[in-house]
């Protein structure tokens, strides 16, 4: 839901700090499903943050910092746009 809400609105009104040990402890998981979400979730703080995501995958296995790396390099181009807007910015 998390990597939903960060491609629909960014990161600006979404408090990411709150997130880290939740997406952490995911990628920590012994469930796969979980792991790959968590993945899922660095991605896409990834085409809004650059490389300031890599404080939040510090404490990443080296093989899920490797996946992600080579992640990054495909998702470099892509451009990084709300697809949807707040009430608020609606009304500006």
């Amino acid at each position: 839901m998390l990597s939903s809400l960060i491609a629909a609105y960014g990161v600006k009104k979404i408090p990411i700090q709150k997130f880290a040990p939740v997406i952490l402890s995911a990628a920590n998981s012994s469930n796969p499903a979980a792991r790959t979400e968590a993945m899922n979730c660095y991605k896409s703080l990834y085409l809004w943050l650059k490389e300031a995501t890599d404080t939040f995958t510090d404490t990443l296995k080296q093989q899920q910092k490797d996946q992600l790396k080579k992640d990054y390099e495909e998702l470099k181009g892509k451009p990084n746009e709300k697809k949807r807007l707040t009430r608020s910015e609606k009304e500006k």
